[in-house]
């Protein structure tokens, strides 16, 4: 007979290994989600760099402000309209030094559903940080990944 402290040993063990596989759903960013910040951004350059790369991959933009821009994904419908599929939302945080991006991509067919909860697994944010990390590599003056500025080099 097994003893009993050997099944509970087990039990832990299996449980942990189950927890350690499982997807977290979250990023080494200090929020957990996407995000990348990059040095000396202005306004422009940061629109002009996420719509550059949405729109290269098929997507549409929804609305820009000045701290927001909003692209969505289509298909098309059987009957030959689009139907929504999906909308990226990219919040921009200006600092002094820096300009920190984030995004947050909602499955939805319908744009102005406010409703609509955010996709929060670990592949939606992986998928994430990569376009917000190669958009950042499109963005002048030089960038730093992983959610800090970088200082420029000294002169």
């Amino acid at each position: 007979m097994k003893s009993p402290s050997i099944s509970l040993a087990v039990i832990a063990a299996s449980l942990l290994f189950a927890t350690g596989c499982a997807p977290s759903g979250r990023l080494d960013t200090i929020t957990g989600q996407p995000r990348v910040a990059v040095h000396g951004a202005n306004w422009k350059s940061v629109s002009v760099a996420i719509a550059d790369y949405n729109l290269s991959k098929g997507r549409k933009l929804d609305r820009a402000t000045r701290n927001e821009l909003v692209l969505y994904e289509a298909a098309p419908a059987s009957d030959g309209a689009e139907e929504v599929t999906s909308k990226t939302v990219y919040d921009y945080t200006f600092l002094p030094d820096s300009v920190i991006i984030s995004s947050h991509r909602y499955w939805t067919s319908d744009l102005d559903d406010t409703t609509v909860s955010e996709a929060s697994d670990q592949a939606t944010y992986d998928a994430e940080q990569q376009e917000l990390s190669e958009i950042a590599k499109a963005i002048e003056p030089g960038i730093m990944h992983g959610g800090l500025a970088a200082p420029l080099p000294s002169r």
